[in-house]
Order: structure tokens, then C-alpha cells, then sequence
């Protein structure tokens, strides 16, 4: 504890004459605060720009195969017994879709009613074996002390997949609860077979009658029969889901259509994204002397490459087609700010006329987005600079980590350092104000003595 000794002889203000020198000699330490902040401020900032570079290799993930790249929408005629779905694999056209029977999965009930669904001896206790279509038949034991129907039921749900037992009241006065049997799959193979195979005790042997089959769906397109053990089927026609909700008494027509809004819109997400990194680097490399404003990536000249390395891209020339070889063939320019502006009219006038040209320019190896995403075989401009190994700017951003460690190092050496030029100051300080009290009291001593002689004489 640093004990104050202000001005005890020499009237002086020695606690502000200590703090004045140490903060002087603390004006290097400070130094080091603020480019610690500093660096700390380069990292964040680095943070954000990774992220929106990331965020901009999402948006053409959402253009880089055909499957995304294309874009369709379907509409049925009856949604009440057709759902219809399209993805980019699909193919327009109208599609007449008939539905037979829709798939169900298989339903028994037990054919005894029982008084009680908790009471003991209700159930013979033993062996049962259960099949539940391909799957091996599992044998599940109830032992002499579970012969509940609800025992059953739980062994049933905790040992057999795909199967599920539940009770049922049937809501009459004597004998209501009945066991229900009920597979989670639809189609024809997923059938249950339930068989006593050795019980025992006084309690009923329960038996089951099928009050729904496990069966495919049936139904026709264009006149085609197909069958599908689901009601929600993919694989009938490329690119296109059907879900079958009831049978239909006259022909549903499935029309798929072109989906150019959708198109334009994942187009626009990529413009945006590439607008908010250049903003993001533009808005974080103010310099302005005058103001006293240092943005973060002043002076960060890797960011400035990101910049410049964006811009190449987008003004490039691509061999993945004859006619469109540019994005600004395609609606896509820059302005004077370095931002992306795209013509939709212009996009879809290019979509008319070279269709196959434009999709190539996101989806083909040798086109616009492998130049930022890369392929099998090559690096994409994006991972050049934000990949978690190799990355510059997350190269850039480690060195400013290891450039922090070393100062913090150096602030803690040089905190010690002015605790020590403190203590000496106090101590220096002290020790001329013991000095001075002794030189007071002498010379007190002597004036004292000098009077007493006078006055002798």
C-alpha cells in the first residue's frame, strides 16, 4: 500500500508531482493501448468482410449447378387430391395425373374387448413374435408380472420398429378397450403379422384382424401406370413431387411452368451480396487527415487486392459460351462506385436467346461463378481469401492476432516498469522529506543556540 507523504516539510503537492511524471512516462505504454485497439479494430473489420464474402459464395451456390439455376413452378388443376412441386431438373410441359388408391399402411385390431387396459392376468404372459414387413421378426417376452394390456402395448413400442401399438376406446359400457396395430410405412410390403408363440397363464391370447391393408399407390400420368409405396412420390417425373391426398374422379392436370421471377431473384441476391462487400470495404477505408478519420483497412493493402481481384472477375471475359462470354451480356454492370447494377429486362432478353449460354456462365466450370467458387480442380477467388488454412485475409487476421499477443507482453512489461518508477519517485520523494525535517529541526537547533549564547554574553 503507497502511503502519501504530500508537502509534510516542504509544503509541496508531492502526489500530483508523482502522477505528472509517471503519466509522462506512461505516454509509451499508451502507445501500445492504442495500436493494440487499433489491430483489434482490423480484425473485426476483417470479421465482417470475411463474412459477407462468405454470404456472397452462398448466393452463387444458389446459381452454380442447372438443377438450382433453373427455376420452374407447378400448378395442379385439383390441389385437393394433387399437390404438385418443380424443381430445376424439370421440364415444362402440362401432365394428366389419374389416382386409383393411394398408399396406406397396414391397421389390425385386436378381436377381443377387454374390461380394464391396466389390470393384471388380462393378457397371457410369454412369447409373441411380430414381422413387420422386410425386417427380421422380433420376439418380444412379457414375464409373469406384465400381462396388463397396456404391458403389451409399451413392450410392442419399446422393442418393434416400425410398428406402433396404441389402445383404443370403443366406447362401449362393458369391454371397451380394444389393441391397435398400426405400421409406420405405407405400401403393399410393409404388412404386419403378429403370432402367439408361446404364451402362457390365464390371461387371453390376443389375435388381430386387418381393418386396413398395406397397398401402393395406383395412378396414371399421361396415361402411364405407375405404382409408388408413398403418396408423396419423386422419381415418376424428373424435377417434379407429387403428393397424392384422395382419389380422383376425372383427370387432374399438372401444368409446369417457367419460374423467371425466382430466376431474377436468386440473380439479384448475388448482386446484392457483391454490392454490400464492396460498401462494407469502401465505408472501412475512409482517410481523412483533417477529421482525424483512419478507418480500419487503411493501409490494409490484402483488402484492397479482395477489391480489385472482385472487380477483375465481374469484368472478365469467360469461355463458357460463344455469345455470352461476359456478364454484361447478360444484364450485369458495374457503375462508377464499383457496384453491380443488373437489368432485368436485359437479363431475360438473353434468356431468350441463349438460355443454355446463360446458365453456363454460372453453372460451367469455365464460367463466372467457378471463377469465385472454384472447382474439383481449382481454387475459387473467394477461397483465396477467406479459406480457414490458407486465406489472406485470415492470414492477415492471425498475424494481427500474434502482433497483439507480443504487445500485450510488452504492456504488461512496461506496467511493471511504472509501478517500480513510481515506487522510487514515493520513496525518492519520502526520503527528501525525512531530509528536510532534519534540516529544519537543525537548523531550529541551531537558531535556538545562537540566542541562548547572545544573551549569555
Amino acid at each position: 500500500m503507497t502511503i502519501a507523504v504530500d508537502g509534510i516539510v516542504s509544503g509541496l503537492d508531492t502526489s500530483s508531482i508523482i502522477d505528472s511524471l509517471v503519466a509522462v512516462y506512461s505516454i509509451s505504454k499508451e502507445g501500445l493501448e492504442d495500436d493494440v485497439a487499433s489491430y483489434e479494430d482490423k480484425q473485426e473489420a476483417l470479421t465482417g468482410l470475411m463474412s459477407r464474402l462468405d454470404d456472397l459464395g452462398t448466393s452463387l451456390e444458389t446459381l452454380n449447378s442447372s438443377t438450382n439455376f433453373r427455376a420452374f413452378t407447378a400448378s395442379s388443376s385439383d390441389e385437393t387430391s394433387v399437390l404438385a412441386e418443380a424443381t430445376g431438373e424439370a421440364i415444362a410441359g402440362a401432365y394428366t395425373v389419374d389416382v386409383d388408391q393411394l398408399a396406406t399402411s397396414e391397421l389390425e385390431v385386436s378381436d377381443q374387448s377387454f374390461a380394464s387396459h391396466t389390470d393384471a392376468d388380462t393378457i397371457a404372459y410369454g412369447d409373441y413374435t411380430i414381422t413387420y414387413g422386410a425386417n427380421d421378426p422380433v420376439t418380444i417376452t412379457l414375464d409373469s408380472s406384465q400381462t396388463s394390456l397396456q404391458d403389451m402395448v409399451d413392450a410392442i413400442n419399446d422393442q418393434v420398429d416400425g410398428v406402433t401399438a396404441y389402445i383404443v376406446n370403443n366406447g362401449s359400457d362393458t369391454d371397451p378397450y380394444q389393441m391397435v396395430l398400426v405400421g409406420e410405412d405405407t405400401g403393399a410390403e410393409n404388412t404386419i403379422d403378429f403370432v402367439a408363440t408361446a404364451p402362457l397363464g390365464a390371461g387371453a391370447t390376443p389375435s388381430f384382424t386387418q381393418t386396413q391393408a398395406a397397398q401402393d399407390a395406383a395412378f396414371t400420368i399421361n396415361g402411364i401406370s405407375i405404382a409408388s409405396d408413398s403418396n408423396i412420390v419423386n422419381d415418376a417425373v424428373p424435377g417434379l413431387q407429387l403428393t397424392l391426398t384422395q382419389q380422383t374422379t376425372s383427370p387432374t392436370t399438372v401444368t409446369i411452368t417457367e419460374d423467371r421471377a425466382t430466376m431474377v431473384e436468386n440473380i439479384q441476391g448475388f448482386v446484392d451480396a457483391y454490392n454490400e462487400v464492396i460498401d462494407y470495404i469502401d465505408t472501412n477505408s475512409v482517410y481523412n487527415s483533417d477529421a482525424g478519420i483512419r478507418a480500419p483497412f487503411v493501409g490494409e493493402s490484402g483488402v484492397q487486392r479482395v477489391a480489385s481481384g472482385l472487380a477483375s472477375a465481374i469484368t472478365a471475359q469467360y469461355s463458357s459460351g460463344s455469345a455470352i462470354n461476359a456478364l454484361s451480356l447478360l444484364g450485369i454492370s458495374t457503375d462508377s462506385s464499383g457496384n453491380l447494377e443488373f437489368d432485368t429486362e436485359d437479363f431475360g432478353a438473353a434468356l431468350d436467346d441463349h438460355y443454355d449460354e446463360v446458365e453456363a456462365m454460372f453453372t460451367s466450370d469455365d464460367g463466372f461463378a467457378a471463377a469465385l467458387l472454384g472447382t474439383t480442380d481449382t481454387q475459387g477467388l473467394i477461397d483465396v481469401y477467406v479459406d480457414s488454412d490458407t486465406g489472406t485475409l485470415q492470414t492477415r487476421y492471425d498475424s494481427l492476432d500474434s502482433r497483439i499477443d507480443d504487445l500485450g507482453t510488452q504492456i504488461e512489461r512496461y506496467e511493471d516498469r511504472i509501478d517500480r518508477y513510481e515506487a522510487r519517485l514515493r520513496s525518492q520523494y519520502e526520503a527528501m522529506e525525512i531530509t528536510l525535517g532534519i534540516l529544519e529541526s537543525t537548523t531550529a537547533y541551531l537558531d535556538a543556540l545562537f540566542s541562548t549564547d547572545s544573551e549569555s554574553s
